[in-house]
């Protein structure tokens, strides 16, 4: 996730990529902490389209990851980098949530049992331990990186002509369709790492394609229309039928998910409406999505401390105050979740701080 969260602002970065992957990681926020669907044993149809348009951002972020993934570095170089950027700060949030966090908080844990999670998250690659399940992704990334080889030679080879890139986004786009059709139970794919390995190497290849053609679209405003248009339209067209089909059938929540055909649309829809802007660089906006991977890291445990706090429910009193009306859902999802961005943001930044610190004091010499 190198690639699909930045870990460092730089200067000459194109803030298009920053904003898109500023909307993907605020759309996480999002789908984990706005309220229910359901209201008075009703499915509101705003929330389900809430709903659609936040469960598009791992696409969005598979996508991101393929405008960088092929550049020119060696496998070790990627798998080195993976190991240090990725793997180790999700073990070590995992160790944290695990045993230090409840340590600190004086919470009644069975440490046998938890262990026991910790080990079966890691050799099944899948993680179980509460506050750090969202991590999947990141193994699921881990998991790219490892079968880059494979990937660059389906990139260079199988995509060597302009008819051959066009015959794989489309073939990507059937076979999630097929998987659609029936229920998924083609591909079985679900929120665990395994089950959307091929989808998510195929959204890797698709987000090379679009950026390497990025030329014929930005800085023109009929492809930034066209984009916006097909990604609201599908979105509207998807929350209608979820809607539809889940109140007669409630099994059917993977039409929700990244890997459809609709979300495939609607992630590729996005970035080709971000990227259709002239190129640009604004050190604020890359600044602040040098901190998504913290944020992503870091959301659902800071949600519970400030819970705890007592935030939360003040929050939910104030904008919520029990009518339970779009205006007010959306007015507590956006404070809601800009509050937890706020607050892991500024942990990021103050974690880097020490780390640069702590780094400076062992390289200096006697």
């Amino acid at each position: 996730m190198s690639n699909v969260i930045a870990t460092k602002a730089k200067t000459g970065r194109d803030s298009r990529v920053e904003i898109l992957r500023l909307i993907a990681c605020f759309a996480v926020l999002v789908l984990h902490f706005k309220p229910n669907t359901f209201v008075n044993g009703q499915r509101v149809l705003a929330r389900t389209f809430v709903t659609c348009i936040c469960t598009d951002a791992v696409g969005i972020f598979l996508l991101i990851t393929g405008f960088f993934f092929f550049r020119n570095r060696k496998y070790t170089a990627k798998l080195t980098d993976c190991s240090r950027k990725i793997l180790l700060p999700t073990m070590i949030y995992t160790v944290f949530v695990a045993f230090i966090y409840p340590f600190l908080s004086g919470l009644t844990v069975d440490w046998a049992d938890m262990a026991g999670q910790l080990a079966t998250s890691i050799f099944t690659w899948n993680p179980i331990i509460h506050n750090a399940q969202h991590l999947w992704y990141m193994y699921l990334y881990c998991m790219i990186v490892a079968v880059y080889p494979l990937l660059n030679v389906i990139k260079t080879k199988l995509l060597a002509k302009k008819r051959y890139k066009a015959v794989f986004l489309l073939g990507t786009f059937a076979l999630l369709y097929a998987n659609d059709c029936t229920n998924n139970n083609m591909l079985r794919c679900d929120m665990v790492p395994l089950t959307v390995f091929i989808p998510g190497c195929l959204f890797v290849i698709a987000g090379e394609i679009i950026y390497q053609h990025r030329s014929r679209f930005e800085g023109k405003l009929l492809p930034f229309i066209a984009a916006v248009a097909m990604f609201t339209a599908i979105n509207i067209t998807r929350s209608i039928h979820i809607q539809k089909l889940l109140n007669t059938d409630v099994t059917q929540t993977h039409l929700y998910g990244w890997y459809t055909s609709a979300g495939f649309l609607c992630a590729v829809s996005l970035a080709v409406a971000v990227l259709s802007i002239k190129p640009f660089t604004v050190k604020t906006i890359n600044f602040i999505s040098s901190t998504t991977m913290d944020v992503y890291i870091l959301h659902p445990l800071i949600s519970e401390i400030i819970t705890i706090l007592g935030y939360k429910s003040w929050v939910i009193t104030t904008f919520l105050n029990g009518r339970e009306t779009t205006v007010q859902f959306l007015k507590f999802t956006v404070i809601y979740c800009i509050s937890v961005f706020a607050a892991c943001g500024a942990i990021s930044v103050v974690l880097k701080k020490a780390v640069a610190v702590l780094k400076h004091k062992l390289n200096k010499p006697e």
